[in-house]
């Protein structure tokens, strides 16, 4: 059944992640200049957890629900949960680093309820004590008996510590602000008003990246001096002389590489002997160029008059490159010869280009892809007599046959 129960609970775990994963970036995003020493590490004490000079300074917890609801009364167990997370990190640390303690969640607390004396504002760390120690030794709920056992035999100073160190954030920005938040708080690199939006989901695909290192323990942790420097650099990308360089441009699958084969491009290069290695990477190169150039002229980052001078450059590289390689060519030249020299006419245009879509854009896959679209086009060609071999090619399909 549509939209039951399964579906709800599952959109709402994915949404869930999504802002444990985002939040961090705007957390750090925001303190990264004014706090020196600075770092962030994910899922090691806490979800979130920001050390300061080699010390743990503050462990994050973030709930976000769909509803924008969430239980956060004495006896919840979303609450008891991070309270037990909480403890178990302090017996990692030594009796005297107790750092502070922040849930973050898009739920709001009841009134007079623990957490809600544990907001930052009208602050009653005493009551919330009280509250919770109330709550551990007469709730009945099964789910939590054991954190409360846990917290119930913490020393009266530990329990103390633990209590007055948290702070709970409720009623936080939900999943759906975080990019304008994001915007606000990267104001000093922020682009353009049109490009804004294109800018935030750069920085956040790097942060995706950086988030999966993280998780994976190849990286420990990340400096806030080293967000900002990446963060910068993402910036001199949308710039006018650059562009944007997505992370995330996909291979070609096996049915679209199927796909690929009755292509002119293809056939251009069948005509010169490549090997099936050659093939693939060309159709690689091919499929990410284009790719790429369709994202930005769907950002509005590129204009199709950009496009179309590029093009010529490079048509005009390549006519420089065929022109020679092919006036070496004896007029009784082999075809084995001649596919040689197509072989030579395609690497040397790919190696000398010196056409860019922009001047300071310089990734070697959008000019051989191009340059692999131009004889998708038949405005170029590899072999001698590319323009004869190709129309044999293609008559065959033309003719239905």
């Amino acid at each position: 059944m549509e939209g039951g129960p399964t579906e709800h609970s599952a959109a709402a775990s994915a949404l869930g992640y999504l802002y444990q994963c985002y939040l961090p970036l705007l957390q750090l995003a925001e303190r990264a200049s004014g706090e020196p020493g600075l770092t962030l590490a994910l899922e090691l004490l806490d979800d979130v957890q920001f050390d300061q000079y080699g010390s743990a300074k503050e462990l994050v917890q973030t709930k976000h629900r769909l509803d924008s609801q969430g239980d956060l009364s004495d006896t919840s167990v979303d609450l008891w949960r991070t309270i037990n997370a909480w403890m178990s990190a302090l017996e990692q640390l030594s009796a005297d680093e107790v750092p502070a303690l922040t849930l973050i969640t898009t739920g709001v607390a009841p009134d007079a309820s623990a957490a809600s004396y544990l907001r930052d504002d009208d602050r009653d760390a005493a009551r919330a004590q009280r509250g919770l120690e109330r709550a551990a030794a007469s709730s009945t709920n099964q789910a939590t008996a054991r954190w409360r056992a846990r917290f119930a035999q913490l020393s009266v100073t530990r329990r103390s510590q633990l209590v007055r160190a948290i702070t709970v954030a409720d009623g936080a920005l939900t999943i759906d602000e975080i990019d304008e938040k994001l915007k606000g708080a990267l104001y000093w690199v922020l682009p353009s008003a049109t490009r804004a939006d294109a800018f935030v989901d750069h920085v956040k695909g790097w942060w995706l990246g950086i988030a999966v290192r993280l998780l994976r323990r190849e990286i420990p942790a990340l400096a806030g001096t080293d967000m900002l420097h990446a963060i910068q650099d993402i910036r001199d990308q949308f710039g006018p002389e650059n562009l944007p360089r997505d992370p995330d441009l996909p291979d070609p699958d096996e049915a679209t590489v199927a796909g690929f084969h009755s292509r002119v491009f293809v056939r251009q290069l069948e005509a010169i002997a490549t090997t099936q290695e050659q093939l693939a990477v060309a159709i690689r190169d091919y499929y990410r160029a284009f790719t790429q150039r369709s994202r930005w002229l769907r950002r509005e980052l590129l204009g199709i008059g950009e496009i179309d001078r590029f093009e010529e450059r490079l048509v005009d590289e390549w006519r420089f490159v065929f022109t020679n390689l092919t006036a070496e060519l004896p007029q009784d030249a082999d075809e084995a010869e001649k596919q040689r020299c197509g072989r030579e006419v395609l690497a040397r245009a790919a190696e000398t280009a010196k056409a860019r879509i922009r001047e300071r854009y310089d990734e070697s896959f959008m000019t051989r892809g191009s340059l692999h679209g131009l004889a998708d086009d038949r405005r170029i060609g590899w072999h001698p007599e590319f323009e004869s071999r190709v129309e044999a090619l293609l008559r065959p399909i033309v003719d239905g046959k």
